[in-house]
Formats: structure tokens, C-alpha cells, sequence
């Protein structure tokens, strides 16, 4: 399953591009972003956060800028995204490990 960091708000060009539950690059080739994929979500999930010391500095709006695409789901709901997440947003002994939050997800197997 391809993990990506595009640098980029949700839906723009680069994105786009991947054909991510838009458009398929190919035909018959579509990818699904996890985070719109996963059940229990209402928030943005902003990886790129002022609230992380590393990132704040630069005074950027808060956004997404870290993806997990999945293709189709597969017979039984094998592939279908479980749960998604940020990971590495509480520091570990008073450090943040990255200017932004890593994105996680559970696939169903």
C-alpha cells in the first residue's frame, strides 16, 4: 500500500494527479485516500500543525500533508480501511520527532 508525503492540502494538484477517489489516472486504476476512507473521522487531520514546535515557526495554516492511498477494496471488505490516524504528535522526553505528524492506517486483511 503506497504512503506518500506530497507537501500539499488535500485534493490539489499533486493529489489530484493520483486520480485519489477523483478522476483515475488510468483506467481501472483508482486510489482511495484512507483518511476520507476510515469510519470514524469528522476532523482534518492536519499533519502539518502549528501545535508542533517544529512546524510552528514557519506560521503556515494547519493542513494535511501526508497520505495513505489504498486501492479498491477486494472480496470480504479485504483492503477497506479500518481506522486511520496521526501518529508522533506527543513528544518523547520534550521532543517532537518531525516538523509533522505521521498518518497511520489499519486495512482490513
Amino acid at each position: 500500500m503506497p504512503a506518500v508525503s506530497f507537501a500539499e492540502a488535500p485534493y490539489g494538484e499533486l493529489v489530484e494527479s493520483t486520480g485519489a477517489g477523483l478522476a483515475a489516472a488510468r483506467p481501472g486504476f483508482v486510489l482511495f485516500d484512507a483518511w476520507d476512507g476510515a469510519p470514524d473521522h469528522a476532523r482534518a487531520g492536519a499533519t502539518w500543525s502549528r501545535s508542533n514546535p517544529w512546524a510552528a515557526p514557519t506560521l503556515l495554516p494547519d493542513r494535511r500533508i501526508d497520505y495513505i492511498f489504498t486501492g479498491w477494496p477486494r472480496r470480504g471488505g479485504v483492503g477497506s480501511v479500518v481506522t486511520s490516524g496521526l501518529a508522533g504528535v506527543e513528544p518523547v522526553g520534550g521532543i517532537v520527532a518531525s516538523d509533522h505528524y505521521a498518518v497511520y492506517a489499519d486495512v482490513r486483511y
